[in-house]
């Protein structure tokens, strides 16, 4: 709520409760000390998850505005890993309400909205039916939050045992409420009191102690589930990192913990100001939005959302970051401590929004278990920095040698005793670091061909019922980086079938051979695609593309397992940086540049589109570029040559089961040439624009261009014709995220390797 209801000194819990209550309860609350050491209530062992409405609608709240965001809570609008999911699957699953319900001024005795027999009296014209309210969110699946005491219309008279008794009925036995926030306006502040009648009612309810850090833990007492660190937070930087330090002390203490969760206030990501009315606050730009939510999991807060979540332009830009379920899953892990810095600037700074100076960066860890350790820089200068990390310096952190998980990124890598990250002012690289996995006894070596390598042993999968596996070298396989071993027995049968599927597809025969040095881009793999709302087979049959999601009705055949309904990711945008003479009207202009589809999205900072950048590219997905190859079927044959006819070829290597084929798709192709396809898939029409189409092809004959070395089936992929992947490891420089400046050298690529096949149904 509004900055002018936080206190600033901390108050001992006694002061505070002695000085909340009239003064018959003062001998209550003395005894209550000595009872009520923690809540139990089983709740809020691993940091709350949910949305409030604070900062969506302030004062202005109503039953059906906090219906529709319900609503949009369980809604599968959006995916994550090709599957559609919502916020309450990722989690957020407490539908929070935030003050204003009442019926300010109608109450009794002096009181603002309690009446004379204690009970508070809502205000029916917003709130027609708490009751019917809470059973709409528990028939989606969710809990519904409530909200006790007001700082619009608080109540100034001492509290009776009578207001506190009267508004836990209602709350758990008569409205069906699962979680409360207790705010520290007006005077009903005895937390004792609420946990003691809370228990009593025999009703499981999450508690929010919201005392602005004016009523605090102990070792031994913490009747509540979490409880703010700080006064309010507000959609600007400074805010962000000031509310964030106010949890550091109880991080190292060990009094933010499973049931009792320091907590720095709601998250401001996706709020473009704050609460109606706020005007000061300019908002998150994207780089401090992932920097905020960053912080939040790696501090072990409660991710409490407070957008907007039916506006769809917010949730489309916030979405990558509050979907990020690596992320998600290390601010739910508990390995003995909540989070905390282990390094920070001596500099301290001057940010809008902060009422205290801040370290110019800093360095968070927080430990996940198995000797895994979550690492988190932040950069809150004004200016791109290069940070040096140390693998010496992490705290907990058993190697120096590690593997390396870029959480934003969510690609893998590996260290060997630093790296160096290069931020941009406001942004963070999220990062979490293990040892080598040690493989066990029956991992022999294996001895790298001569066109094999780590890149090869990374990707290679099982072969020949022999499992390939990258271990970087830790002695039990005679200091070998890449180990192998027989298949489990148990495995047998599916490694047989898998195999005779490799050996007898076009998977694994002789691929179409590279005339240049280009590869062959690999689209996603097809997914279960799950109906929501209206969506049925029949939708499927006609749904085509939705976004960058390909959508097909297989039937149950098995090209995405026993759903009739598919999908896939046709391409992933990414982040192009500029070259020398490129700029905005370039990539606005630029269309398809090297196989490369250019777009432009003019936005302040970039958007998560493809990253933070105004310029966005993806792969034209799978285009033959520059190469040649020769296609057989029957007596007929094909030589398709990109820059001779324009035939694109969008997705090589996938089988069909139960014959040899191959599915592909065309545009640009005119009638006669298809004639050689079994069914050419725009008919009498060229294959261009939006009618492109696809078609199988049977029995299909894969022959190497003449004068082209053969290689085995069962070979592995081919050897690279560009330089191969670096050695272990990589050049220790990690960009947080793709970056507008500066410009690192562009990694080689990575070798196409076929894609594993899939067993027969």
């Amino acid at each position: 709520l509004s900055g002018v209801f936080c206190r600033a000194a901390l108050v001992h819990p006694t002061a505070a409760m002695a000085a909340a209550g009239p003064p018959h309860a003062t001998a209550l609350v003395m005894m209550l000390l000595g009872s009520v050491y923690a809540i139990d209530n089983g709740l809020g062992l691993t940091p709350p998850m949910g949305w409030r409405s604070w900062n969506s609608f302030g004062e202005h709240v109503s039953q059906r505005r906090l219906e529709l965001v319900m609503d949009g809570m369980v809604a599968r609008r959006r995916q994550v890993d090709g599957v559609p999911m919502s916020l309450c699957d990722l989690g957020y699953c407490d539908a929070g309400l935030d003050d204003n319900w009442q019926a300010c001024g109608s109450g009794s005795d002096g009181f603002s909205f309690h009446g004379s027999d204690g009970s508070s009296i809502v205000n029916q014209a917003t709130f027609p039916n708490f009751t019917a309210m809470t059973e709409h969110a528990h028939r989606l699946g969710l809990r519904a939050g409530w909200y006790a005491n007001n700082c619009i219309c608080s109540e100034q008279k001492s509290a009776t045992s009578e207001m506190y008794e009267r508004d836990v009925h209602y709350m758990a036995r008569v409205w069906g409420f699962d979680s409360v926030k207790l705010d520290g306006c007006g005077t009903q502040r005895d937390l004792d009191l609420w946990a003691r009648l809370i228990n009593q009612s025999g009703r499981p309810i999450m508690i929010e102690n919201c005392h602005w850090g004016g009523t605090v833990p102990t070792k031994d007492w913490c009747p509540w589930n979490f409880f703010r660190t700080s006064g309010d937070i507000f959609a600007i930087y400074g805010s962000v990192v000031a509310n964030l330090l106010t949890t550091v002390h109880w991080a190292r203490e060990g009094l933010s913990r499973p049931g009792c969760w320091a907590y720095p206030d709601m998250l401001e990501v996706g709020c473009q100001r704050g609460p109606p009315g706020d005007d000061l606050s300019p908002g998150l730009s994207l780089d401090e939005t992932y920097s905020h939510f960053g912080a939040w999991c790696i501090t072990s807060s409660p991710l409490t959302l407070s957008h907007d979540v039916n506006n769809d332009t917010v949730m489309d830009e916030v979405w990558p970051i509050i979907s990020n379920r690596e992320a998600i899953a290390i601010n739910q892990a508990w390995a003995g401590h909540s989070g905390s810095p282990f390094k920070e600037s001596t500099d301290l700074l001057s940010l809008p929004g902060a009422r205290v100076q801040l370290p110019a960066w800093q360095y968070f860890y927080k430990p996940l278990g198995s000797g895994r350790v979550a690492v988190l820089i932040l950069n809150h200068g004004p200016s791109p920095r290069r940070f040096h990390l140390d693998m010496k310096e992490v705290p907990l952190l058993p190697c120096v040698q590690c593997v390396m998980r870029n959480v934003w990124q969510q690609v893998d890598g590996s260290v060997d005793g630093s790296l160096d990250v290069e931020l941009l002012s406001h942004d963070s690289a999220f990062l979490v670091l293990a040892p080598f996995e040690t493989p066990p006894p029956q991992w022999t070596c294996h001895a790298y061909e001569e066109w094999q390598g780590d890149w090869w042993c990374k990707q290679v999968g099982t072969v020949n019922d022999i499992e390939y596996k990258f271990f970087g070298g830790d002695g039990t396989c005679d200091d070998c980086r890449c180990c192998k071993r027989p298949v489990a027995q148990g495995d047998q049968a599916q490694a047989a079938a898998a195999t005779d599927l490799y050996q007898n597809s076009v998977i694994g025969a002789d691929l179409p051979v590279l005339t240049t040095q280009a590869d062959l881009a690999q689209p996603g793999g097809w997914g279960c695609w799950r109906y929501v709302a209206e969506q049925n087979d029949e939708w499927c049959k006609t749904a085509g593309v939705q976004g960058n999601q390909e959508i097909v009705y297989d039937g149950g055949s098995g090209l995405c397992g026993p759903c009739t309904c598919c999908a896939r990711t046709i391409a992933d945008w990414d982040c192009h940086h500029y070259l020398p003479g490129q700029d905005e009207t370039w990539c606005a202009n630029a269309g398809v540049v090297e196989d490369q589809e250019m777009e432009y999205r003019l936005m302040t900072g970039g958007n998560n589109f493809c990253g933070k950048c105004h310029c966005c590219k993806r792969s034209t997905a799978g285009k033959l570029v520059g190469m040649t190859t020769v296609l057989a079927q029957d007596d007929r044959t094909l030589v398709i040559n990109n820059q001779a006819d324009g035939a694109y070829l969008d997705s090589m290597g996938k089988s069909i089961a139960g014959g040899l084929a191959l599915r592909l798709t065309y545009w640009g192709q005119a009638p006669e040439q298809m004639s050689w396809l079994d069914s050419p898939p725009c008919g009498s029409e060229s294959c261009s624009g939006a009618n492109a189409g696809e078609a199988v092809v049977s029995d299909l004959k894969v022959l190497p261009i003449p004068g082209s070395p053969g290689r085995s089936r069962l070979a592995g992929p081919a050897p690279p014709t560009h330089s191969p992947a670096p050695a272990w490891p990589p050049p220790p420089v990690l960009p947080g995220r793709p970056a507008k400046q500066p410009q690192p050298a562009q990694p080689a690529p990575t070798p196409w390797a076929p894609p594993p096949p899939t067993p027969l149904p």
